[in-house]
């Protein structure tokens, strides 16, 4: 998230979670749509990745002052409608330097375009980037340049302005929440209710079951956010113990039943532990290309390992 420092909790930070939960085509492009109101704007198919490493040089009497290199979230290059480069930021507090964090991000990426060779033959491809906040409190931050100066100088029509997308994930609309994809719509939910223990409750009684259906993905970044919250629960008064109580009764419902089903199918165990390895692999290697470090990675397989011995005993 950024330059944040996130909380470790017993699983990945919600950092790498949500970089694992967006690098889906499928989750990346549904963000996309939602916010400018265009069905198939992105369309999932035709995202391709590409290199978040953004590298900077800043000469002085032409000699190397300064360089770097930054690293966006998530960035791909659509080649659905309008061919563009789009980035995905996620921040979990209020930065009230954001607008200019992403137009140093875009700036970069047009730096990057046309420093490359024989770049006089070719064209600028647009960039649009989205900041996914997922703060318990609503954004009060800036969302473009010109609301960080003074008064007399936004009506100035010299001075242009730079405006950031921004989606404040827990307050965003229950209808555009509606329209993304079940799973991305469970988790966006989820985050919304949780913090207060009754309306948590109502939301998992609608299905008792979504979370057992869940990809690896969407539930990583949901142990995340309950791991990384667990402080803000129990500072947060009886509605948010309630909360964190609801979540923790609901998963070990889920693993009871886990474990009855586990008894009538004993006979079909080595082929299922057969295909475990293979989506373990699978996962792994998607967890690699989304950043994860081989110790995360580690952490991750090894509480996958203990739950389901857990569930065989």
């Amino acid at each position: 998230m950024g330059q944040e420092k996130e909380k470790q909790g017993q699983g990945i930070s919600k950092d790498h979670a949500l970089k694992l939960l967006f690098n889906q085509p499928e989750n990346f492009s549904a963000v996309f749509n939602s916010f400018f109101g265009e069905k198939d704007f992105v369309e999932a198919d035709r995202l391709k990745d590409y290199d978040s490493a953004s590298q900077f040089e800043v000469l002085k009497k032409g000699r190397l002052a300064v360089s770097g290199e930054r690293h966006r979230d998530i960035i791909k290059v659509s080649e659905g409608k309008i061919c563009c480069l789009l980035g995905i930021e996620n921040q979990s507090s209020v930065d009230y330097t954001m607008p200019v964090r992403i137009f140093f991000y875009d700036a970069l990426t047009y730096y990057e375009q046309v420093k490359r060779e024989g770049f006089r033959s070719q064209q600028l491809l647009p960039v649009l980037s989205l900041v996914l906040y997922f703060g318990e409190r609503p954004w009060t931050g800036p969302v473009d340049l010109l609301s960080m100066m003074p008064d007399r100088v936004k009506d100035h029509l010299l001075f242009q302005n730079y405006r950031m997308n921004l989606i404040d994930v827990r307050r965003m609309d229950e209808n555009r929440i509606g329209e993304l994809p079940s799973e991305l719509a469970f988790f966006f939910k989820t985050l919304q209710t949780m913090l207060d223990g009754e309306k948590f409750s109502k939301f998992l009684a609608q299905d008792a079951n979504a979370f057992s259906r869940l990809s690896v993905e969407t539930r990583a970044a949901l142990e995340a956010f309950f791991d990384g919250e667990e402080e803000v629960f129990m500072k947060g008064g009886r509605d948010m113990g309630d909360g964190l109580r609801a979540y923790r009764e609901y998963i070990a419902s889920l693993e009871r039943n886990a474990g009855r089903r586990e008894g009538r199918n004993e006979g079909r165990r080595e082929g299922r532990d057969e295909g475990l390895l293979k989506a373990s692999e699978y996962y792994q290697r998607k967890m690699r290309e989304a950043g994860l470090s081989e110790e995360e990675i580690k952490k991750i397989a090894d509480g996958l390992v203990k739950e389901k011995e857990a569930l065989e005993q």
